[in-house]
């Protein structure tokens, strides 16, 4: 999980400033509500899309 947010290029910039350990802490401190027993973690994602056809109307879904 932790990986997967530090590679994430956006937070280079951040890294770079304040140090990868001390943005380390604050991820984890920020997904320990999302952490199951095992150690997994579960993060329920809404997605809202726009589906565009030419000579059509957009639906959304």
């Amino acid at each position: 999980m932790l990986r997967s947010f530090l590679s994430v290029g956006s937070y280079q910039r951040v890294i770079e400033s304040e140090g990868e350990e001390k943005v380390a802490d604050k991820i984890r401190a920020a997904v320990e509500p999302f952490q199951n027993q095992d150690g997994t973690y579960r993060f329920s994602n809404r997605y809202l899309m726009s589906v565009f056809r030419k000579d059509q109307a957009a639906s959304i879904s």
